[in-house]
């Protein structure tokens, strides 16, 4: 009878079609926000004076993402012109927004080695206008 038992048991479990449910709030879906014109476009007068801090790594592409409960974040792709290893830290990096407000990203620290080009998603949290551009402060 516990043979029977198990092969029923057996057959149902593992020839029945599993239904597996993942359910998307919609609201947290991100999507890419249209690109705007070069920074030079928007030259903000701003009280705002923070300023990136001075690292050697250039902003090769950027692109930015926010959501229905105005959450924004930022893809970019960075170089590091360096002939060894530096650490991206989230002041490295400024973004400005469409009222002309600048905002670090929450949590970075990454290693880039030496003549490397890496993408990475950073989170600037929430926010009620679109991220306009990003820039960084090149020693000089």
């Amino acid at each position: 009878m516990n043979k029977i038992l198990a092969s029923i048991l057996f057959y149902i479990i593992f020839s029945s079609p599993i239904v597996f449910s993942s359910e998307v709030n919609i609201q947290n879906v991100f999507s890419v926000d249209r690109p705007f014109p070069k920074k030079n476009l928007f030259p903000f007068y701003s009280r705002d004076e923070k300023e990136p801090r001075i690292s050697e790594f250039e902003l090769v592409n950027q692109f930015f993402l926010s959501n229905a409960n105005g959450e924004r974040q930022a893809v970019v792709t960075l170089y590091n012109p360096a002939l060894s290893l530096r650490t991206l830290l989230s002041e490295h990096i400024i973004a400005v927004f469409a009222n002309g407000e600048k905002k670090f990203p929450k949590a970075v620290k990454v290693n880039i080695l030496a003549k490397e080009t890496v993408t990475y998603t950073l989170d600037f949290g929430i926010h009620q206008f679109p991220i306009l551009y990003l820039y960084t402060k090149i020693q000089e």
